[in-house]
């Protein structure tokens, strides 16, 4: 395949990868108020069985890749996670969803490996390519949570796991058709893959690797069910016909203020308590344009930072 090609497919590969695994924490919030009796626990659980298989599944990806070719394993990504996204959205429960939710995240594992792989076979400038391919999984990381959260508040929370799949699924037939024709679907391991493995390292990087993922999803998934209900009462955002919380402009700076008063160190209870005491209109319209900046600021910020670290 030609580069051009290469990359598009790659880089939308890696925008659905991070998205479709950045949807849960977002609906977490709307089944919690539709499951009721299903303690926060539980619902923790359904998100590490989700990333745990998302983790798993990277190790026989790479095996995978090596003897299949990096061609056919991202087919298996692309149609697999739709086939996976359709299961959930079409049964009911927490059981299935549990498996949903498993399948999703052992499919998106094989993206990785087989994506990187073919852009190191087929490019000529791999640390640019690498960079545009990084570029668009910082987006992915960005458009899941977003999109996610507007469509599932007008559609309910299968809304957008139906939309992110259905993209993988055009995605995965345009791979197919564009490609059908190639001579080598195979991509055989580059020598270096066969130099011995130096073990300790490994281990240092993989003990590192599950206690940076325990507070990163950890926190990713958490913290905006906890930040919803500790700000109960401050907090009083409207409801859609999916019962999914939405916020107005006030709310949202009220949030910016919180974040605020919590760095010059204040506690949760003191800033409750200020702001519960606060005047009806007092942060109404203060911080908008800040908030806009500082937002565009950190998204440019950190596209520019991937960029040149991929491309170093």
């Amino acid at each position: 395949m030609d580069i051009r090609r290469v990359l598009t497919i790659t880089s939308l590969g890696h925008l659905l990868n991070h998205s479709l695994t950045l949807i849960y924490p977002v609906v977490m919030i709307q089944l919690a108020t539709l499951y009721p009796q299903t303690s926060l626990t539980t619902l923790g659980l359904l998100g590490t069985v989700h990333y745990l298989f998302y983790g798993l599944g990277a190790f026989p990806a790479g095996w995978l890749t090596d003897r299949l070719g990096a061609r056919n394993i991202l087919l298996i990504y692309f149609l697999g996670s739709a086939a996976a996204v359709a299961y959930l959205v079409l049964t009911t429960g927490l059981i299935n969803l549990a498996v949903g939710l498993a399948l999703i995240g052992l499919f998106c594992a094989l993206y990785h490996p087989s994506g990187l792989t073919l852009i190191s076979h087929n490019s000529p400038r791999i640390s640019r390519h690498l960079g545009i391919h990084g570029i668009a999984g910082s987006l992915g990381l960005t458009l899941g949570p977003l999109v996610g959260g507007a469509v599932a508040s007008w559609f309910g929370w299968r809304a957008p796991f139906a939309l992110f799949g259905f993209f993988a699924a055009i995605t995965g037939i345009y791979l197919w058709l564009s490609s059908a024709n190639d001579a080598a679907h195979r991509s055989p391991s580059h020598p270096q893959a066969r130099r011995p493995t130096l073990l300790r390292p490994l281990i240092y990087c993989y003990v590192i690797g599950i206690f940076m993922g325990l507070s990163h999803r950890g926190t990713l998934s958490f913290m905006p069910l906890h930040f919803s209900q500790e700000f109960e009462g401050i907090l009083a955002p409207s409801r859609t016909n999916g019962r999914q919380r939405r916020y107005s402009s006030e709310d949202i700076s009220v949030i910016e203020r919180i974040k605020g008063l919590r760095d010059a160190g204040m506690s949760l209870n003191e800033i409750k308590e200020r702001l519960g005491n606060r005047d009806e209109g007092e942060y109404r319209n203060s911080y908008k344009i800040d908030l806009l900046a500082n937002r565009v600021a950190r998204v440019v910020k950190a596209e520019v930072y991937n960029f040149f670290e991929s491309d170093g």
